[in-house]
C-alpha cells in the first residue's frame, strides 16, 4: 500500500514528462524555419548592401582619383605649351620661331594642335610642345625633367619636347577596356611612353580661341593676347588657326569596375560630356555648329552595372604663340 501511494505521487509530481519527451511539433518546427530563414534573408540583405555600398563608395573614389591625376597632369603640360627660356626668345625674333611650323602633323601649329574623334568612341588627340631650359624645371607628361644647357646661337636651340594625349587599349589588354596615354616625343624620336590612367572611354577637348584673331574662315590680323571667347572642336581650325588657342575645355569619361546590382541613381544613359546646348551661351561651345563628335556618350548595355563619371576642366594657354 505505501509503496504504490509512492508511485503515484511520483507520477503526479511531473505532469508534463510525456509532454516534454515528445519534442517539437511539425508545426512548430516549420514556423522556427520560417522565422530563421527570415532573419537570415535580413541580415544576407543587409550584408549584401553595405558590400555594395563600400564597393560603390570605393569604386567613385578611384574613379574622382585617376580624374583628379589626369586633370592634372592635362593642366601641368597645357600650362607649359609654348614655353621658351630667356636666352631662347633673346635669340630669336618672335616666340613661335622657336617651335616647329608642324606640331601632331597639322601645318602651321606651334605650341598646341589635336585631331577630333580619331581613337575609341570619338576620343580626340591633344598635342603641346615645350622647349627644355637649362635647370630643368619643365616636366614632360610622364613627370621626366627635360633640360638644355644655355642656347648660345639659333643653332644650339633643341627641338621642342612634344607631349601627345590620345585614348588607346588598356595595357593590360582589350578586356581591361581603355587607357588615357600620353606618348613624348623629341626630333621625332620616341621618348617615353606613359599609360597615365586606365578605365577612360572617352577624352574630349575643345579649343578656345580668340575671335580677334581667327574664326572659323581664317585667320584675322590681331596678335592681341586675350581669353578665349569662342570654343569649337579640332575640325574647325587648321594650320595657324591653331595659334589663335588661347585655352582648352577637356572631359574624361571614366568607367568603373562592374557593379553587382544596377546604379538605380542613375536616370539616363546619356552622358553630355560639355553640357546641353540649353546650358552653354553664344559664342561658346552651341553644341551644333561647333559640336564635338564625342561630346555625347551613351552607356552602352553591357556596361550598366558599371559606375560612370565625366571629369571637365578649363584650362587656360598662359604661353601662347601667335
Amino acid at each position: 500500500m505505501e509503496v504504490s501511494k509512492m508511485y503515484s505521487r511520483h507520477n503526479r509530481s511531473r505532469p508534463d514528462a510525456t509532454k516534454a519527451s515528445r519534442g517539437f511539433t511539425l508545426l512548430e518546427l516549420l514556423i522556427a524555419l520560417v522565422i530563421g530563414s527570415v532573419v537570415i534573408a535580413v541580415v544576407g540583405g543587409l550584408f549584401l548592401a553595405n558590400t555594395n555600398t563600400f564597393k560603390t563608395v570605393d569604386d567613385n573614389s578611384r574613379l574622382q582619383e585617376n580624374g583628379r591625376f589626369a586633370l592634372q597632369t592635362l593642366e601641368r603640360a597645357v600650362h607649359q605649351a609654348g614655353f621658351a627660356p630667356v636666352d631662347v626668345l633673346q635669340l630669336v625674333k618672335n616666340q613661335k620661331d622657336a617651335f616647329p611650323a608642324t606640331l601632331g602633323g597639322i601645318p602651321g601649329a606651334t605650341v598646341i594642335a589635336g585631331r577630333d574623334a580619331v581613337g575609341p568612341n570619338n576620343s580626340d588627340t591633344l598635342t603641346v610642345a615645350f622647349l627644355e631650359d637649362s635647370i630643368g624645371q619643365m616636366l614632360d607628361c610622364g613627370g621626366i625633367s627635360r633640360t638644355n644647357p644655355l642656347a648660345t646661337s639659333l643653332a644650339s636651340i633643341t627641338y621642342p619636347v612634344e607631349s601627345k594625349f590620345y585614348v588607346d587599349v588598356a595595357n593590360a589588354g582589350a578586356s581591361a577596356g581603355f587607357s588615357l596615354w600620353c606618348d613624348v616625343t623629341i626630333n621625332n624620336a620616341l621618348k617615353g611612353h606613359y599609360e597615365l590612367i586606365t578605365g577612360v572611354e572617352s577624352f574630349q577637348v575643345l579649343y578656345g580661341v580668340n575671335s580677334r584673331i581667327t574664326s572659323l574662315t581664317g585667320v584675322g590680323s590681331s596678335t592681341s593676347s586675350v581669353e578665349a571667347d569662342f570654343y569649337t572642336s579640332a575640325n574647325n581650325l587648321s594650320g595657324i588657326q591653331f595659334r589663335a588657342i588661347r585655352g582648352l575645355q577637356v572631359a574624361l569619361v571614366l568607367r568603373g569596375a562592374e557593379r553587382s546590382t544596377l546604379d538605380l541613381a542613375r536616370t539616363t544613359n546619356t552622358l553630355n560630356l560639355f553640357g546641353s546646348q540649353a546650358d552653354r551661351v553664344t559664342p561658346l561651345y552651341d553644341g551644333l555648329v561647333n559640336a564635338d563628335a564625342g561630346a555625347v556618350y551613351t552607356i552602352q548595355t553591357a556596361d550598366k552595372l558599371r559606375a560612370f563619371q565625366v571629369i571637365t576642366s578649363n584650362i587656360d594657354l598662359r604661353n601662347g604663340a601667335t
